[in-house]
């Protein structure tokens, strides 16, 4: 059963990192639309390992915050050649 909660800011870190870097190994569908790369794996991944259901603006706030690390990802890899 889903609950409705505000989420800790570390779990927040936790469900942008991870979604982040689905997106840029591909399980996310990264060359696909910002919807099914970072929002409905932010819906996704907080269902399944936290219990929480997001409302919309929580999920498009994560889903931002996913699209910066995933950022980050990327150009760490383009200059490393070492994938996080």
């Amino acid at each position: 059963m889903l609950v409705h909660r505000y989420l800790k800011e570390n779990e927040i870190d936790d469900i942008a990192y991870n979604v982040a870097r689905g997106a840029a190994n591909g399980t996310n569908n990264a060359v696909s639309t910002d919807m099914e790369s970072f929002v409905y794996p932010a819906m996704h991944y907080t269902e399944y390992y936290y219990g929480v259901s997001l409302n919309r603006s929580q999920a498009l706030y994560i889903a931002k915050r996913a699209q910066i690390d995933y950022s980050s990802i990327i150009r760490t890899f383009n200059e490393t050649g070492v994938a996080i």
